[in-house]
């Protein structure tokens, strides 16, 4: 639950922060460019999926944590001759790929429950409004009687007293629906510019991207990002089909007369939103007539610059996000989220027994009947952790050869490296490392390998994690008490000996 947790929390930062980059990005080019509102109807559109969907390119879902490439070619040679390599092994890194601490999802676990809850309220909600207003299409189109103008430009014209504004409903057969009082109140000449904006928004495919984006905006509802870009791609897209409408009439004043004599007729309109209508969003009313009468003549913009301007966006966004977003990696995710995991007492007090005993099959045996090897034990750390503070080389080299995860921390405990550094267990360390354990690897509350063997005042456990690659000025900010304490394998050493050796390796103070 917290792994999963972590993930989606990670990839809602992802959409919020490709989504306030895309808006701004937006509202730039629409400043220094001179576009048309059909152009930026679609690259708002765009910007909309892409918000949506980029994130979840970042998902790596592999087996295994990420890995440096500079260790590929190595497994061969640590299989055959594990004690191969001394100095200048290389190791794990972690700055390709990135998520937000699993301990911050373990903190908020019963905020983070409720949320999750009002979120499944808020996709329920949001469905049942999508669903009434697919049962007010139905039978709205069901009431519609035709009207004397029955077809325009082969669409079928009807009216419905039901109908509270002009619309254009129904995806595979669109109709035009109007209310009974424009039939009655309006002469032919008014109607026109009407049929006209509602004939644009079939023509444009409008109520098939609607559809889609209600769906999409099921999910996510609570993001500000999607609201944002909603509402811009209906100022547009209403404008639009304005635009259309008066190219058609070579009349913007005729037009933008309609809109207000529309707006007038219909001062009670409730919106149904898997329709495109008139005044899909009557706020925007004022804004729609000053663009129309402002409209100047224009050529048509060409389908291609659209697509093309659409292409461009999609591809410089995906690659600024392929190279500049590191990859939220599955696995190291889940290692950082079993920390805060815990086997049961049963489970725990068995596997604590079979290491202490080096019972390898009754270690085999839980792993087989399901038991999770990886998952730290209350208060000892995961059974590597333990068959290290032991001493135990033996069971640290089959918990190693049954998948036990060499890096796998566990809160308030360390990792295994971190153990046998303190304790200055030099073979398992050696050991650890030869099979990939990240001599870097920091864990909250117990810092570094390296901080810890100083720390201890082990001298030799030093010198062979920094001869593994372990950096000399990696410290930490630390809580001791009520203050903030710098540490660092400088710092925190314990002889004079070892001070002298760090600063010789590069340490500064």
């Amino acid at each position: 639950m917290i792994a999963e947790s972590t993930v989606l929390l990670t990839l809602g930062v992802y959409h919020l922060g490709i989504g306030s980059v895309l808006i701004v990005l937006l509202l730039l080019v629409s400043k220094l460019f001179e576009l048309s509102a059909e152009t930026k109807s679609w690259l708002w559109l765009t910007a909309f999926l892409l918000a949506i969907l980029l994130p979840f390119t970042s998902l790596s879902i592999s087996s295994k944590p990420q890995q440096n490439p500079t260790l590929q070619g190595y497994e061969s040679k640590l299989e055959a001759d594990p004690g191969a390599f001394s100095a200048g092994l290389p190791q794990l890194s972690d700055d390709t790929n990135w998520h937000l601490p699993a301990e911050l999802a373990y903190s908020l676990s019963n905020a983070i429950l409720l949320l999750g809850a009002l979120w499944l309220v808020g996709i329920l909600w949001r469905a049942c409004q999508v669903g009434r207003a697919y049962v007010r299409a139905i039978r709205l189109k069901k009431s519609a009687s035709p009207t004397s103008i029955e077809k325009f430009n082969d669409i079928p014209v009807v009216c419905s007293p039901n109908a509270s504004s002009p619309m254009a409903i129904g995806i595979f057969n669109p109709v035009i629906v109007l209310p009974d009082k424009f039939i009655k109140h309006m002469v032919s000449q008014q109607l026109m510019p009407i049929l006209l904006h509602e004939k644009a928004h079939i023509q444009r495919g409008d109520l098939w991207v609607g559809a889609l984006q209600e769906v999409l905006a099921l999910i996510f509802w609570w993001s500000p990002v999607v609201r944002s870009l909603n509402h811009k791609i209906h100022i547009y897209r209403e404008l639009s089909c304005d635009i259309r409408a008066v190219r058609n009439l070579k009349n913007s004043k005729h037009y933008a007369q309609s809109l207000v004599d529309s707006a007038k007729l219909m001062l009670s309109t409730q919106e149904n939103i898997l329709s495109m209508g008139l005044f899909s969003k009557k706020k925007d009313l004022a804004y729609r007539v000053t663009s129309v009468l402002e409209h100047k003549a224009a050529k048509q913009t060409r389908l291609y610059s659209i697509v093309a301007g659409c292409l461009t966006l999609c591809v410089t966004t995906g690659l600024a996000v392929i190279n500049l977003i590191p990859e939220v990696n599955a696995a190291d995710v889940a290692r950082d989220a079993k920390q805060f995991a815990r086997l049961d007492n049963g489970e725990s007090q068995t596997l604590i027994h079979a290491v202490a005993q080096n019972d390898e099959e009754l270690v085999e045996f839980l792993i087989n009947r399901g038991t999770d090897i990886n998952v730290p034990l209350t208060g000892d750390g995961t059974a590597l952790m333990i068959a290290t503070r032991q001493n135990n080389i033996n069971m640290v080299k089959a918990l190693i050869r049954m998948g036990a995860d060499v890096d796998q921390p566990s809160y308030g405990d360390g990792n295994p490296l971190i153990i046998a550094a303190k304790r200055n267990h030099q073979q398992i360390a050696k050991l650890l490392l030869n099979n990939g354990a990240n001599v870097n690897a920091l864990v909250k509350g117990d810092e570094t390998p390296l901080i810890q063997a100083s720390w201890k005042g082990h001298e030799e456990m030093v010198k062979l994690l920094v001869e593994h690659g372990a950096d000399v000025n990696l410290g930490v900010f630390a809580n001791k008490f009520t203050q903030r304490e710098w540490r660092s394998p400088l710092s925190k050493a314990n002889t004079q000996e070892i001070k002298s050796y760090l600063i010789r390796q590069g340490a500064k103070t």
